[in-house]
């Protein structure tokens, strides 16, 4: 289950036996973008998002940039359990199987 909370977030719950929604995590609206930004620019913007508080990065594999992007989280100080990552599939990258 996932709702908004005004000013806050994407609030991601999961419900118990009961019916009622637990949430354990909110999303934060605003992130980093990284469309058209590619080497060692994308590297560079995700590690100054995430040092300045950001701590939503989105992607997908069609910017051809995760490898930086993964590098930034890796050497960032913000523990990668405080990081999300929004990303997207191609429609080309799927198959009847996926």
């Amino acid at each position: 289950v996932i709702y908004s909370e005004r000013g806050k977030g994407v609030s991601i719950c999961n419900r118990d036996e009961e019916g009622k929604g637990k949430c354990s995590l909110v999303m934060p609206w605003v992130g980093l973008g990284t469309f058209k930004v590619k080497g060692q620019h994308a590297k560079n913007a995700t590690r100054a998002a995430l040092d300045c508080g950001y701590c939503r990065i989105d992607t997908a594999s069609c910017y051809h940039n995760e490898q930086e992007i993964s590098e930034a989280i890796a050497e960032s100080t913000v523990p990668r359990k405080d990081i999300f990552i929004t990303s997207k599939v191609a429609p080309r990258e799927m198959t009847s199987g996926d």
